[in-house]
């Protein structure tokens, strides 16, 4: 188990060692978040509330109806990508941020919820230090040239902190036992910083880290002919729609592309498509997969035109220290229905950048 860095003090991390583990809990609160605002992130919630809209479009002639909405529990957004370093787990950062933040501070506006998150680190890879970057970064924006002292925003940020609790499985048996708990510490507030406020998201970070692990160990196939492996997967989508479901958290996981569709091209207008390597009941858990990248500086989007170009390049020209993403919604992983809210639709694409002071979605 990686330990907590220091600097920031226990206070920081609720954190969960080893399996049965249950170190931390917020206010029971079954409130679910508008798709409207369901990051906090406009470009996002924008293209999202199009797949969770609970009253659907009619499709057009030749599209199948709509699913019903779901509203049992908080929506599953999976984030995935074909290569690393695409920024997934950034995006993770970015909504941790949002979700705890207070709404305005001083009279200046800071677009948080403030509410508390679940962080599920799979490979030890979810920087803390980063994230209070991040974190102090975004207050510093909202402020523009309204002025914060050092101290103030150290304050603001290890607040915020303060409520995102991370857990650190070293199996996904261990990870079905932590979901397990966190029902379980709802009355131990003692134990804990958030019993004030309610759960807004549960952030699971490298949901395949132990696809291999699992694979290798749940091969055999049983009598009534499913395997340990899909059982795996059956009870993880189960208790992440329990824990979802008893708190009204959305729940956003990052996680690879391993088998892109034949036919997912850019002729389509919907970019890379990727056919899920999990076993079929994380697939119907998902409500909304999107698909990231990371841009090749001097490549231009397709159909842009020439004044879009000559504006695209002056504005990279100032991005220099700041890496180039694209983002867009795997429709085709959708049900047909849904498909159909996206039909003729152009807010299924969007962009951020990453710096050193952290990641900013262009609106």
């Amino acid at each position: 188990m990686t330990e907590a860095p220091g600097a920031l003090g226990a206070r920081l991390l609720g954190e969960v060692r080893g399996m049965g583990g249950g170190e931390l809990c917020v206010a029971l609160r079954r409130e679910l978040v508008p798709p409207t605002h369901l990051t906090n992130i406009p470009v996002l919630d924008r293209i999202l509330s199009i797949a969770l809209d609970a009253e659907p479009s009619p499709p057009p002639e030749g599209f199948q109806q709509a699913r019903p909405a779901r509203n049992r529990y908080g929506p599953v957004v999976e984030i995935t990508s074909m290569s690393t370093a695409c920024g997934k787990t950034h995006i993770l950062y970015h909504i941790a941020a949002l979700s705890t933040l207070p709404e305005e501070h001083n009279d200046v506006p800071l677009h948080g919820k403030p509410a508390a998150v679940i962080v599920f680190d799979t490979d030890g890879r979810f920087d803390v230090q980063r994230l209070h970057t991040i974190m102090k970064s975004h207050i510093l924006r909202c402020y523009g040239a309204t002025e914060i002292s050092d101290t103030e925003l150290d304050t603001v940020a290890r607040e915020a902190l303060n409520h995102i609790h991370v857990y650190r499985p070293q199996s996904s048996r261990s990870m079905i036992e932590m979901l397990s708990g966190i029902r379980g510490y709802l009355f131990e507030p003692e134990n804990h910083f958030s019993s004030s406020r309610r759960l807004n998201a549960i952030l699971i970070d490298g949901l395949s880290s132990f696809y291999w692990q699992d694979r290798h160990a749940g091969s055999i196939e049983k009598e009534n002919g499913s395997t340990e492996y899909q059982d795996i997967y059956n009870t993880l989508a189960q208790r992440i729609r329990e824990v979802s479901a008893q708190f009204g958290a959305f729940v956003v996981v990052t996680n690879w592309g391993l088998q892109m569709l034949a036919d997912s091209t850019e002729d389509a207008g919907m970019g890379m498509s990727f056919r899920s390597h999990l076993p079929l009941a994380w697939a119907k858990l998902v409500d909304v997969k999107l698909v990231v990248q990371r841009d090749d500086p001097v490549t231009f989007r397709r159909g842009i035109s020439i004044v879009g170009a000559l504006q695209q390049r002056e504005k990279n020209a100032g991005k220099k220290d700041r890496d180039c993403f694209s983002g867009w919604v795997d429709v085709r992983a959708l049900s047909v229905g849904i498909q159909a809210n996206y039909h003729g639709r152009e807010t299924t694409r969007f962009h951020y950048t990453i710096g050193h002071d952290g990641i900013q979605f262009e609106s």
